[in-house]
């Protein structure tokens, strides 16, 4: 009912967004402390037929960014991946990388996605002390986002949450990204209130 009113009344007015944030799953394999997702893998996946509606509304030109929770717990990514590569439309992935794989990114790579974007707060599990993460975890990320930028055909960027636990340590994320020729996009954690 809502998909409809909301869509419906886009279309009416003929007015379109660029770009479409798509939460494709609550489930996540983290538990970062400034994430309104708080339940680790507790949660649910979208239905495909939510997704099949948001595709038939939207025009081609139109970029759809799939995030979640960890998009990539969705058990449903792939069916996903291949309803956007159907209609053609433009794939952007927000993931926390640890779940990042050959099989996915050669899934990536056939589906068409566009671009991958990795949340990572440095390269230290005391720069990722937020998210909760562990040296070996954020390794595994780390390799995770080098096998990725070998990838032509998408392109890959960090996405790191400055704050008070890593904010002395971005010369290393930086030096990272440059030597892998990935880009860097940060952001500040806020204060709630």
């Amino acid at each position: 009912m809502f998909l409809n009113y909301f869509f419906n009344t886009i279309l009416l007015k003929k007015v379109m967004p660029t770009r479409i944030i798509v939460e494709v799953t609550t489930k996540c394999n983290l538990g970062c402390e400034y994430c309104y997702h708080s339940c680790n893998n507790c949660g649910f996946d979208m239905d495909l037929n939510v997704l099949k509606g948001i595709v038939g509304c939207i025009k081609p030109e139109t970029k759809v960014v799939l995030t979640g929770g960890e998009p990539l717990c969705c058990s449903k990514i792939a069916m996903m991946l291949a309803e956007l590569k159907r209609n053609d439309i433009k794939v952007i992935v927000y993931t926390n990388g640890l779940l990042l794989s050959q099989q996915i990114l050669d899934e990536f790579k056939l589906s068409g996605v566009e671009k991958i974007q990795v949340s990572l707060d440095g390269l230290t599990d005391q720069t990722n002390r937020l998210r909760n993460m562990t040296q070996k975890m954020v390794e595994n990320v780390c390799d995770n986002i080098v096998i990725a930028s070998r990838y032509k055909e998408f392109s890959v960027d960090v996405s790191c949450v400055l704050s008070i636990t890593n904010y002395q340590q971005t010369e290393d994320l930086l030096k990272f990204s440059n030597e892998n020729n990935i880009g860097v996009v940060f952001s500040f954690l806020s204060p709630e209130g």
